[in-house]
């Protein structure tokens, strides 16, 4: 469990004693990000517009984490909204200088992008 509350909230549901719960916290001080820019703020330095529909996902290109699939749905959400932007960031997973993996192999159908 990451908190307390939810620790809290787990041992109620199910009958376990709380003390038989690990309470591990996230290693990231989530404080550093009270201070944030605003949205709109944001969008603007980023080059989108307010009324862009915006999807995002953090996370190493690698195997686990699925992109593909992400991408897959992402060409779904946009046959149906088609403001729709999905913004991808992080590294290969390997460490720094790690090459990127290729998302699509180059014998599909896409044109630099998924979505061209």
């Amino acid at each position: 469990m990451i908190s307390c509350a939810m620790r809290n909230s787990f041992a109620s549901e199910h009958g376990v004693d709380p003390a038989k719960i690990v309470l591990i916290t996230p290693c990231v001080d989530l404080r550093r990000f009270d201070c944030l820019p605003s949205r709109s703020t944001i969008r603007g330095e980023l080059g989108f517009s307010q009324e862009e529909f915006l999807i995002g996902m953090v996370a190493e290109f690698r195997g686990e984490k699925d992109h593909p699939t992400l991408l897959r749905a992402f060409r779904r959400v946009l046959d149906q909204v088609g403001h729709a932007k999905l913004l991808l960031a992080g590294g290969g997973g390997g460490g720094k200088g790690q090459e990127t993996p290729t998302l699509f192999p180059r014998n599909s159908n896409t044109k630099g992008s998924a979505f061209d």
